[in-house]
């Protein structure tokens, strides 16, 4: 692989309808690539393949999302993007009595319909205080707690959460923040970020926590 860092940076848009049916499968390679020892450190802004698996969404990444770096030891730098939707299309689920759409009574959701094949539902207090939970759960098993950064977006944790978007809900939002403080391990470090997550504010926030992990890690090796 020659000299120098290497990383792996998995972040994924919500634009072409073909990348659907894929993102799971990169979910899964990203995992896997971290777990073989090819990268130096991960950054992981859209770990929504865990939450779509316990909540029975579309995008569902297994139950070895989020392990990848936890096993291997690098540094992990993470962001809840995706926490705040659940991929239920296409449409035409809610008009069947689809058991997602009825057990979790997303017709009484916000919704944000793109077309008749993607919608996303917006999850609830409990969803992501379970969420939550779960990752707090993952990320407890890092090898070296103190490379592992956990980074919130506080106005909005995709495009489509953001004030004034169809899956603006800052109270749900708050829940899960409250959630991942209470159940995180203390040497974990949680950075809250007064701005959402497409923004250079958060981009750089999200660059100065891999770096404080680096050198963390030169540390420990001195």
């Amino acid at each position: 692989m020659g000299s120098g860092l290497h990383f792996w940076v998995y972040t994924l848009g919500h634009s072409l309808p073909s990348r659907r049916a894929r993102r799971p499968v990169r979910a899964r390679t990203a995992e896997n690539l971290v777990k073989q020892g090819l990268f130096d450190a991960f950054i992981d802004l859209v770990p929504a393949g865990l939450s779509e698996y316990l909540l029975g969404g579309n995008r569902a990444a297994g139950p070895d999302r989020l392990e990848g770096a936890c096993e291997s030891g690098i540094p992990y730098i993470l962001a809840p993007c995706g926490f705040d939707m659940i991929s239920s299309g296409p449409l035409e689920r809610r008009e069947k009595g689809d058991t997602l759409w009825v057990s979790r009574k997303l017709a009484e959701r916000k919704l944000f319909i793109q077309d008749a094949l993607r919608v996303q539902a917006r999850t609830n207090e409990d969803e992501v205080r379970l969420i939550a939970q779960i990752v707090a759960e993952k990320l407890r098993k890092h090898k070296r707690k103190e490379l592992v950064g956990f980074l919130i977006p506080l106005k909005g944790f995709s495009s489509i959460s953001i004030e004034g978007g169809p899956l603006y809900d800052p109270q749900v939002d708050k829940a899960f923040v409250e959630e991942l403080k209470k159940c995180m391990d203390p040497d974990i470090k949680i950075v809250e970020v007064d701005t959402h997550i497409n923004t250079p504010e958060f981009a750089g926030a999200v660059v100065e926590a891999l770096n404080d992990c680096l050198k963390a890690k030169d540390l420990e090796a001195q």
